[in-house]
């Protein structure tokens, strides 16, 4: 997250030095994740290998008179072993993360992700992560952190699986009662 003060200057720079960043990040650990609950202040950013993906679906959250679209990835640290945590992709978002892509080409190895710019929830006791506008995602980067968890999770790899249970519960409607005066019922 970037902070500006009256002290800020803001310089354009039409010519890219060839050794900046392909992407920035300060990865938290999954099972670092529940200090920063409604942590507001700053994002955080989360490595993972993808075990579980739900499609788009159209809820009406708590306190909203619309529904809003959201997809859930699911990410861990290693396959099977370590923590999980959901990506909760929020509107536009949910409908521009590749996921056709990355469950096609989970089977031939295993997607990791870096997710930047998500704040961390909490909801029935279980720690998201939320990814609204602000959040972007870097698929199998080539950095030394991807290296590492791919190393990792190459030995018990298996294919991402979309989850069908998450739709169908997602994708159920909270009935928000119809406003009416008396006259006009």
């Amino acid at each position: 997250m970037i902070s500006f003060t009256k002290w800020t200057t803001v310089e354009v720079v039409l010519q890219i030095p060839p050794a900046f960043p392909v992407c920035t990040y300060n990865l938290t650990p999954i099972e670092q994740l529940q200090p920063r609950v409604d942590y507001k202040e700053y994002f955080t950013d989360v490595l993972g290998v993808v075990s579980v993906i739900s499609h788009v679906s159209s809820v009406r959250t708590r306190g909203r008179q619309a529904e809003v679209i959201k997809r859930t990835v699911t990410i861990s640290n290693a396959r099977d072993t370590g923590p999980t945590v959901d990506v909760v992709l929020w509107g536009e978002r949910a409908t521009a993360f590749p996921a056709e892509q990355v469950h096609r080409d989970s089977g031939s190895s295993p997607q990791i992700i870096i997710f930047v710019g998500t704040l961390v929830r909490s909801y029935a006791d279980n720690v998201s992560l939320s990814g609204g506008s602000s959040c972007k995602w870097y698929i199998n980067a080539p950095v030394p952190e991807v290296n590492a968890l791919r190393s990792s999770a190459e030995s018990n790899h298996r294919p991402v699986i979309w989850d069908q249970g998450k739709m169908a519960a997602e994708s159920t409607v909270v009935a928000v009662p119809e406003h009416k005066k008396l006259k006009d019922i």
